[in-house]
C-alpha cells in the first residue's frame, strides 16, 4: 500500500524566482486536486530556511543523496517531474534520476510541462541515443515548449506540449504569496519601477536604469540573496538591505505593488 500519491521532482530553490513559482504552483494544483504529495528534497538544499516552501509544500525526510531512490518505489503511486531547467544537460542531478529510471514499471512516470532551456538542450549528437533510451520510460510526456517538441522528434519521441504549471493557479494564490513577505517595506512603491534581470551584466543594468530614468521613477532591485555575484553587482541600487528584498514572496510582492516592472526573463 502506498503513502503517498504522487512524489514530485523539481527545481524548487532554483534562483530564478519564477522557475522556482513554477514547482509551488504545481504542488498546490496537485493538493487542490485531492493528491498527497511530496517534493523528493534535493541535496544540500534546505528548505528549512526558505518560509515559503514550509507554508505550502511539503518535502521528503531525507534527500536523495542520503536516501536509496528505490526506497521511494514503496511509498509513492505516482512519480512527476517539473518544470524550470528539468531536461537541460547542465542541471546538477543526474539526468537518469531525472527521467525517473529508477521507478519500478509498475509505477506511473510523468513528466509535466518540463523544460530543455533551448532547442538542443545542450546536448550533442553523439548523446541522442542515450537520450532516446532515457526518455522512452515515461508513462506521459510533457513539454512546455514547441522547441522541446521538435528535439524529441528528432529522437523518435512523441510529447505534448502544455502551459507551464504557473498558469494553473488563479491571481488569489500569487497575491497569498506575495502576503508572506517577512519584511514590510517603508516605500511608497508607486514611485517605483520593479527591476528583475537574469545573466546581470553591466550593459542590462544601464539599460533598465535608463527606462526606469524615463519613466521618472526609482529603481527596485530583486534579487536572490544566494547569489552573491549577482547581488553585488547591483548592491549600490538597492534601496533596502539585501535580507529584506530576496525570495519569491518579496518578488511578487514587488511586481504586484511597483508602478512599472523591468524584467528580461522568461517568466
Amino acid at each position: 500500500m502506498f503513502e503517498f500519491d504522487v512524489g514530485l521532482l523539481g527545481w524548487y530553490s532554483n534562483n530564478n524566482f519564477g522557475g522556482s513559482l513554477t514547482c509551488i504552483a504545481l504542488f498546490n494544483t496537485l493538493k487542490q486536486l485531492g493528491y498527497s504529495t511530496k517534493f523528493l528534497k534535493l541535496p544540500k538544499h534546505d528548505t528549512n530556511s526558505h518560509l515559503l516552501y514550509n507554508k505550502i509544500c511539503d518535502f521528503t525526510d531525507e534527500d536523495f543523496d542520503a536516501n536509496p531512490l528505490s526506497s521511494w518505489n514503496n511509498k509513492f503511486k505516482n512519480f512527476m517531474v517539473a518544470s524550470d531547467w528539468m531536461f537541460c544537460k547542465t542541471w546538477f542531478v543526474p539526468l537518469e534520476i531525472r527521467t525517473l529510471n529508477w521507478v519500478n514499471k509498475n509505477i506511473n512516470k510523468i513528466s509535466f510541462a518540463s523544460s530543455f532551456g533551448t532547442p538542443d538542450g545542450g546536448y550533442a549528437k553523439k548523446d541522442f541515443k542515450y537520450i532516446q533510451r532515457l526518455f522512452n520510460n515515461f508513462n506521459y510526456l510533457s513539454v512546455r515548449e514547441n522547441f522541446s517538441i521538435d528535439f524529441l522528434k528528432q529522437l523518435n519521441i512523441n510529447a505534448k506540449c502544455i502551459p507551464d504549471p504557473i498558469f494553473s493557479q488563479e491571481k488569489e494564490f500569487y497575491q497569498k504569496i506575495a502576503n508572506f513577505v517577512n519584511v514590510k517595506l517603508d516605500l511608497d512603491l508607486n514611485e517605483f519601477a520593479c527591476i528583475y534581470l537574469l545573466d546581470l551584466n553591466e550593459s542590462q543594468i544601464n539599460l533598465a536604469l535608463t527606462i526606469v530614468k524615463k519613466l521618472n521613477l526609482k529603481p527596485l532591485f530583486v534579487v536572490a540573496i544566494k547569489d552573491k555575484n549577482k547581488t553585488d553587482k547591483i548592491k549600490k541600487y538597492l534601496h533596502v538591505s539585501e535580507n529584506e528584498l530576496t525570495g519569491v514572496s518579496s518578488w511578487i510582492y514587488c511586481i504586484n505593488n511597483c508602478r512599472a516592472v523591468i524584467s528580461n526573463s522568461y517568466h
